[in-house]
């Protein structure tokens, strides 16, 4: 089934963008898509990368947030460093991984 929806110009907000399948997921909606792109992670410098290799292939709209979602402190801020930005989609790609056994 084809989507005949655009999301050109919609807002997309992806958590654990900046590696992974989240930061493919950030060139993909950027450059053949034309998503304005709000990229949320805890690894600074992979951001500020990727934000730089968007702004140069994809000549898109990216705005770069850090935020460790694992931190309710860090969460918070993001609220309001966000403030009222509008948000079409949210793309909650950020995951924990742990190792070991579970008992």
């Amino acid at each position: 089934m084809k989507n005949s929806q655009p999301l050109t110009g919609l807002h997309v907000a992806i958590t654990g963008a900046a590696s992974g399948i989240g930061r493919q997921l950030s060139i993909d909606l950027c450059a053949s898509k034309g998503c304005i792109v709000h990229l949320i992670d805890k690894d600074h410098l992979a951001l500020q990368s990727l934000k730089q290799e968007l702004s140069e292939k994809a000549h898109c709209e990216v705005h770069t947030y850090l935020c460790d979602l694992g931190s309710g402190e860090s969460v918070l801020a993001l609220k309001e460093t966000m403030g009222e930005t509008p948000l079409n989609v949210l793309v909650n790609n950020a995951g924990i991984f742990y190792s070991g056994s579970f008992e």
